[in-house]
């Protein structure tokens, strides 16, 4: 396992040649992802997705319960999915809020009955109407959709998307996947309705999970944050470059 923050691998005993001998490796500082997801009809195979993702520390509470108390000051990442309009609280709302003024995320999934004047601004689309076997469109370039074949729904909320970026998009404009920045946080909108979609039988389906987590906790893979000897970064702007 790589340690948190910073390490060093030593050849030991070394060789002729000391250039090499010495390996430098990062790792987050701190390795736990807290999750906290609310529900009142727990979707397995949401929750089983995330529990194959090793660094996920997963707390489930269903409105109108209290939210337990957090390992640190807030949450990383809060995720709402089946969440009953009429027992969701101010609460369960401000652990997401929380969490991106804490520079998590919050990723809501769609339901046909969503509690949307309690989501608020969290929740990306503009709810319109249902509709049924859509045609999706390409897929924008993201890291999200890399390689991730992602399943026209049988049913969906239609509507339009109210701030953010589009990843997956019906043709007719409606987002399936869209993401925004808010400050030094970020949410998801998940629009596939577990019930009427089959991408969660994929096996693609815990792997857009596992990124979207990492995504939307801020969090880099170990193979992002360690380089193979001779890749190339590409930095937009002036950028101040620290060595180990």
């Amino acid at each position: 396992p790589v340690p948190a923050g910073r390490g060093e691998i030593r050849l030991s005993p070394g060789d002729s040649f000391p250039t090499d001998d010495t390996a430098y490796v990062a790792a987050p500082e701190d390795a736990a992802v807290d999750v906290l997801l609310v529900t009142n009809d727990e979707n397995r195979y949401l929750t089983t997705a995330l529990s194959v993702i090793s660094p996920v520390e997963l707390t489930i509470v269903e409105p109108p319960d209290s939210i337990p108390e957090p390992p640190e000051e807030t949450y990383d990442v809060v995720l709402y999915s089946n969440v009953d309009a009429d027992e969701i609280r101010d609460s369960h709302v401000s652990a997401g809020r929380d969490a991106l003024a804490a520079g998590g995320g919050v990723g809501i999934q769609a339901d046909e009955s969503m509690p949307v004047e309690a989501y608020g601004d969290l929740l990306l689309l503009a709810p319109d109407a249902m509709g049924t076997n859509p045609t999706l469109a390409t897929p924008a370039a993201d890291e999200l959709t890399r390689e991730v074949t992602f399943p026209p729904p049988e049913r969906y909320v239609r509507g339009d998307l109210r701030s953010g970026r589009a990843l997956v998009s019906t043709n007719d404009g409606t987002p399936i996947v869209a993401t925004e920045r808010r400050g030094d946080g970020r949410v998801l909108y998940y629009g596939y309705i577990e019930s009427a979609s089959s991408f969660k039988f994929d096996f693609e389906y815990p792997i857009f999970w596992k990124r979207s987590v990492y995504a939307l906790a801020g969090r880099e893979s170990l193979s992002d944050l360690n380089r193979e000897t001779g890749d190339r970064l590409s930095v937009g702007n002036e950028t101040a470059i620290e060595t180990p």
